[in-house]
């Protein structure tokens, strides 16, 4: 999982940071009314990017080999959201390192069901069939991820070239 796949940008923790700071500041200057602001856009936050913030920590966990508390927050996504792409590849992921790949590759061919264009599934599925010696499965996925990304380049360079001829910039 990469940093760009979750939902959840670097401005996003500064907003939480600040709001978290003002919250403690208010409370210090007896500002009961900011407090419970500060803490409510904070509760609003926590409930727009929940998904998002469990896979990051599961991401966590399996980078620090505990496979049991990695599974069990990509369980509770996946038992909320059946459909989150992010928890989907994150437990292939796991399943992956601890070598089931049968288990991990039909998370893998849920998350593809999903959505068939997110090609960081196409290479994990890449990768378990490169680990299960299935060369030819392993090609076929990852000529697809390299397909799936240079459209989605292309057509983000043809969107850039539009927005400068017609002076969207």
């Amino acid at each position: 999982m990469t940093k760009q796949d979750l939902n959840w940008k670097w401005y996003d923790s500064v907003i939480a940071v600040l709001l978290t700071v003002m919250a403690v500041f208010s409370a210090i200057i007896n500002d009961w009314m900011l407090v419970i602001v500060s803490l409510a856009l904070l509760g609003i936050i926590f409930l727009m990017f929940w998904k998002d913030i469990y896979v990051f920590i599961g991401d966590y966990y399996l980078k620090r080999g505990n496979f049991d508390k990695a599974h069990s927050l990509c369980d509770k996504v996946l038992s909320k959201d059946e459909k989150c792409i992010l928890a989907l590849n994150e437990k292939a992921e796991i399943l992956k390192t601890e070598k089931d790949y049968e288990k991990a590759l039909k998370y893998c061919n849920k998350s593809i069901k999903e959505n068939n264009a997110y090609f960081p599934t196409w290479i994990l599925k890449s990768e378990i069939h490169d680990a299960r010696l299935e060369k030819e499965e392993a090609e076929k996925a990852i000529e697809k991820a390299e397909k799936i990304k240079l459209d989605f380049e292309s057509k983000k360079l043809h969107n850039r070239i539009l927005s400068k001829i017609y002076g969207f910039d």
